[in-house]
């Protein structure tokens, strides 16, 4: 009897569990949204990213471990990638000056650059 109990409840919740999932949302929630950017423009983390495995490196942003050298001594920040990304024309000449697309990209460089 024990066992029938047992079984009926484990299917019981089981069942609850697959109906809950069923009806969830398909899309995530974010509670981080991204603050608007220009739809001309590269994700600041892809632009990290691109810059770290050496996309920029012809446009004198070195890549892979340099770039983490660079960045921690100080000699490369977001306005030389940006500017990189702009030479290499994955970017609009306005992204230099725009204040909110440096700080996206520094804030990149800070998490996803670092000399380990």
């Amino acid at each position: 009897m024990k066992r029938f109990i047992l079984a009926g409840l484990t299917t019981l919740t089981l069942c609850t569990a697959m109906v809950s999932t069923a009806n969830a949302d398909p899309t995530a929630y974010n509670p981080y949204p991204a603050v608007s950017i220009a739809n001309d423009r590269i994700a600041p983390s892809d632009l990290v990213t691109i810059a770290q495995r050496g996309g920029l490196k012809s446009q004198g942003v070195p890549g892979y471990l340099g770039l983490a050298s660079a960045y921690t001594l100080g000699q490369i920040g977001a306005k030389e990638v940006v500017q990189g990304a702009v030479n290499a024309q994955l970017l609009p000449v306005t992204a230099v000056s725009d204040q909110a697309y440096l700080n996206l990209v520094d804030a990149q460089l800070q998490t996803q650059v670092r000399v380990r």
